[in-house]
């Protein structure tokens, strides 16, 4: 996701001209700054370089985020939030997610600001399992909430009025999740829970030692392709 009216950095491998939907936006020597002028969310780049294209790159043009990526300051929910994991950049930037034990709802949440006004709220996080391999993405509504879970090492998902999937690999079992509300409402906020099940259930018996990773969470107030 590209934030609009921002500088924002392309690098490719080699030299090369970049479009954005068919529209010249300069070249990458190898990297280019690109600011994008307007809120598009489904928007294909190619690079162009010795008469030959790449195959196009979805991206996205989006407001500014308005989820708080410090996720220690979550709320944690029958969760222990813990900071300085190692990341899929090499560095100590992610979160790890550790249920506590028990039956009941695990989760860590954030209200985002400002709060959606459009519909079919969407979002993105990098994700890793730890001991648990799936994880649950939850978005209340004012009428009622929306639901998708994934299994990160297999890709099967189950939804309920949500779509999620993987659209990055990066590497190290790190992956790029997108997700969006299918029908005409907004989030009021989000939830995430790492979980052992793949039924839809939000309520799981956790041992104690249930784990994900993730971080960099972003909503963005319309769909994503």
């Amino acid at each position: 996701i590209f934030t609009v009216s921002v500088a924002n950095t392309i690098t490719t491998d080699a030299d090369a001209t970049i479009t954005a939907d068919g529209v010249g936006i300069g070249t990458a020597s190898p990297s280019l700054s690109w600011t994008p002028g307007s809120i598009d969310r489904d928007v294909d780049l190619v690079a162009s370089a010795n008469g030959l294209d790449s195959e196009a790159i979805k991206v996205a043009v989006c407001e500014a985020n308005t989820l708080n990526t410090t996720m220690t300051a979550w709320t944690a929910t029958n969760v222990t939030i813990t900071g300085g994991q190692s990341d899929y950049l090499g560095g100590t930037n992610a979160y790890r997610i550790l249920a506590s034990a028990g039956t009941a709802q695990h989760h860590a949440s954030r209200t985002p600001s400002p709060a959606p006004s459009g519909t079919m709220t969407s979002f993105e996080m990098k994700v890793k399992a730890g001991t648990a391999d799936k994880v649950l993405v939850y978005f209340p509504t004012s009428v009622s909430n929306r639901r998708a879970q994934i299994d990160l090492t297999t890709g099967q998902a189950y939804c309920d009025r949500m779509s999620i999937k993987v659209v990055e690999d990066l590497g190290g079992g790190w992956k790029r999740l997108w997700g969006r509300i299918l029908d005409g409402v907004a989030a009021t906020s989000i939830r995430v829970y790492p979980t052992t099940t793949l039924d839809g259930n939000n309520s799981i018996t956790a041992a104690g030692t249930e784990t994900i990773f993730a971080m960099e969470p972003r909503m963005t107030d319309g769909p994503l392709p």
